[in-house]
């Protein structure tokens, strides 16, 4: 059966809740003929969240979206995973990551194969507000987006594959963040299936 596999990320910081878990934990919709959806917490941990993408991409995913946090008040829908690092912000167990460079051998960015203009569509016709974005920022969330899109380019799976940013709990309401969800998962799928 064909398996979309959808992440976000646990707590970290002062944020006991993630919007981007919260939400994708908060969906239940129907997906089309056979389709399987695989959700999963990401740890905010520079380490462990590498580890988890690795064990995730060994279902051999026929579309993976994964979703984080953003401080914006709308969805972000981004393009580009940039093979850069922040050195000095830590995870929740207080873990830096040790280089500017995520992989120091690796290509400068990536895009997304995303259907995002779709997405983007979907979401204004539904009163979501929205916006593209070129950078997914220098913590977990552009490094979770690289190396995802460097191991699916690496495998050469032509799969769609990316990362879009929700807003926290107090910028968007819980129920229009997972219609923003399940909009991107239906998207997705449409697009790998045809």
């Amino acid at each position: 059966m064909p398996t979309i596999i959808a992440t976000g990320f646990g707590p970290w910081g002062d944020h006991t809740q993630n919007a981007s878990w919260e939400g994708l934990r908060e969906l239940d919709t129907a997906l089309p003929a056979e389709w399987v959806l695989y959700k999963s917490e990401i740890p905010v941990n520079w380490h462990q969240a590498r580890q988890c993408l690795d064990n995730l991409l060994l279902k051999k995913p026929d579309a993976f979206i994964a979703f984080g946090q953003c401080p914006d008040s709308c969805i972000r829908l981004e393009r580009l995973a940039r093979n850069e690092s922040a050195t000095e912000k830590e995870d929740v167990d207080g873990n830096t990551w040790p280089a500017t460079l995520i992989n120091p051998e690796g290509a400068d960015n990536y895009p997304t194969t995303l259907s995002i203009d779709e997405v983007g569509n979907r979401l204004e016709a539904a009163d979501i507000p929205f916006k593209l974005s070129d950078s997914a920022g220098d913590y977990l969330c552009n490094h979770f987006f690289y190396l995802l899109m460097e191991k699916i380019h690496r495998a050469e799976r032509k799969i769609p594959a990316g990362f879009i940013h929700v807003p926290e709990l107090d910028k968007m309401d819980l129920s229009t963040l997972t219609e923003a969800i399940r909009i991107a998962i239906l998207v997705t799928i449409s697009k790998a299936t045809s």
